[in-house]
């Protein structure tokens, strides 16, 4: 696939804190490439130096586009102006034909639920308000790329489908980019490729599948008849339709896991493990791959 952006041997601090420690990989045009961590790990620096607001102290990225839409958070706006009215001075900006500004400022407000706010001024809309703004005034632009800081964050589930729907025909249709720095796990699972984070290190790239085969599990999730009244060690998390989740590791029997639930068994099914807990066991194995090697180098 035609590459579109490259990211090499990119560092950057803030004071004695290191915020990314050497961050390399590329994106494809066309693709939906998500940049999976928590909070701290350095996806918000990464978009903010992949849109030209922030430089790194080395390294380099290269882009084939020169001009990509971004959506983070702590953008400026002009707050006496209403949403209406900033929506159409950045059409003017991004060139859209007056003949069609007004139709598309309304599609972008409608698909995250903020038309109804459009004669509201911009500084009495709430944080979330702020953040949907955000997010519509880079789909307002015509850039092949798409930079967007958590733009999930703050929308409700209709307006994440509405948006996700959005986000796919952008890409399949229009063959835009698409590059989302989120803490979900849920929305890093619908992207194509995803990097894994942690104090700005990269952990692991791959598809979520390829993601999954790192961790090697996979889990149970259990529906009991009733409420348990203990908990067992098999027993993860409590899921908000009252089942349970289970670990499942390679040597486990399927047998020796059910007998670890308390009550009798309504219902049973078997789902990939979230990218969260992938996340965690990558923090795991890499935090005893360096004390194995401090140990080793410790020894005389």
């Amino acid at each position: 696939m035609e590459e579109c952006i490259r990211v090499e041997g990119v560092h950057k601090k803030f004071g004695d804190r290191v915020s990314l420690d050497n961050i390399s990989f590329s994106i494809s045009r066309g693709e939906c490439f998500g940049i999976f961590g928590r909070s701290g790990s350095g996806k918000s620096t990464l978009i903010q130096i992949l849109a030209g607001l922030a430089q790194p102290d080395s390294g380099t990225v290269l882009s084939t586009e020169q001009s990509p839409a971004l959506a983070t958070h702590g953008l400026s706006h002009a707050d006496r102006l209403t949403v209406m009215e900033e929506m159409w001075l950045y059409g003017v900006l991004f060139s859209i034909p007056s003949s069609k500004l007004r139709a598309r400022i309304r599609e972008v407000l409608e698909l995250i639920n903020l038309y109804s706010q459009k004669n509201t001024r911009i500084q009495l809309l709430s944080g979330a308000q702020l953040a949907a703004l955000d997010v519509a005034l880079a789909l307002l632009s015509n850039s092949d790329v798409l930079l967007l800081d958590e733009p999930m964050l703050h929308l409700d589930r209709p307006t994440r489908a509405r948006l996700w729907e959005h986000l796919y025909t952008c890409k399949v249709q229009q063959r835009r980019t698409i590059v989302i720095a989120t803490s979900n796990p849920d929305d890093a699972d619908l992207c194509d490729r995803v990097v894994m984070l942690h104090e700005g290190t990269v952990l692991a790239i791959g598809t979520p599948s390829e993601l999954r085969d790192t961790a090697g599990r996979e889990a149970f999730v259990v529906t009991p008849v009733k409420r348990p009244t203990e908990r067992k060690s098999a027993i993860v998390t409590e899921q908000s339709d009252e089942s349970l989740l289970v670990e499942w590791y390679p040597e486990s029997r399927p047998v020796d896991l059910l007998r670890e639930v308390p009550e009798a068994i309504a219902a049973l099914r078997i789902r990939p493990r979230d990218l969260d807990s992938v996340l965690d066991a990558l923090v795991t194995q890499t935090a005893k791959r360096q004390t194995s090697v401090r140990l080793s180098d410790s020894k005389p």
